[in-house]
């Protein structure tokens, strides 16, 4: 069994969770996955600048009006 580093045991900084995350934001055919990954990696946003341009698209072209809204709606509450 290898050493698991920080990064292994922490989601918000391992690279593998957050591919993962940000592919089934764009890609998951369920508007709730896509949703909840969204949160998810808005959340986990502080060190990854490419989560505030997923949203971004997110809110511009989501085939859910729903996903649409909420990924706007992230997007404004990190206004200053």
């Amino acid at each position: 069994m290898r050493n698991s580093t920080p990064e292994d045991r922490e989601p918000s900084r391992n690279p593998a969770t957050l591919a993962a995350r940000s592919e089934a934001a764009r890609e998951d055919p369920d508007a709730a996955v896509r949703l909840a990954a969204l949160q998810s990696l808005w959340a986990d946003r502080a060190g990854h600048p490419e989560v505030t341009d997923l949203v971004r698209a997110s809110a511009e072209g989501d085939p859910s009006p729903g996903v649409r809204r909420r990924a706007a709606w992230l997007l404004g509450s990190a206004a200053p």
